[in-house]
C-alpha cells in the first residue's frame, strides 16, 4: 500500500473470516448485546419511575433531592470512576456482566431523570 488514503484496489472477505476462525466474535457480540439491552431496559425503568415521582408527586424534601440529583451532573466522569470501581470490587461485580450492565445505569442516572422530567 503506498497511499494509506487510497482505495482498496480489490474485494475480500478475508478480514470477515480471520475475526471469525481466530476469535470469539460471536461471543462477545452476545455479550455486548446483552449487557446493552439489559442496561437499557433496567435504566428505563428506573429513569422513567423516578422522573415521574419527581414531576408528579410533591413531598417533603423534593427540592432538595432534585438539587442533589442535579449536583452530580457537575462532577466529571473520572472523578466518579475510583468509587465506583471500589464499589464494584467490594460487590464482587468486578469483571463481571452485571457489573457492567451497573456502571451503565449508574453514569446515566442524573441527566436521564433531569430530561425524563420534563417531557
Amino acid at each position: 500500500m503506498s497511499d494509506p488514503f487510497s482505495l482498496p484496489t480489490s474485494f475480500s472477505l478475508e478480514p470477515y473470516s480471520y475475526i471469525f476462525s481466530k476469535y470469539d466474535f460471536v461471543g462477545c457480540f452476545l455479550n455486548s448485546t446483552l449487557v446493552s439491552l439489559s442496561a437499557t431496559l433496567l435504566a428505563l425503568l428506573i429513569y422513567a419511575m423516578g422522573a415521574y415521582v419527581f414531576a408528579k408527586y410533591n413531598f417533603p424534601g423534593k427540592n432538595l433531592l432534585f438539587i442533589l440529583y442535579s449536583i452530580t451532573l457537575l462532577v466529571p466522569a473520572q472523578s466518579k470512576a475510583q468509587p465506583i470501581f471500589f464499589l464494584l470490587i467490594h460487590l464482587n461485580l468486578y469483571d463481571s456482566l452485571p457489573g457492567l450492565s451497573l456502571v451503565y445505569i449508574s453514569m446515566g442516572l442524573a441527566m436521564s431523570i433531569f430530561v425524563l422530567m420534563r417531557l
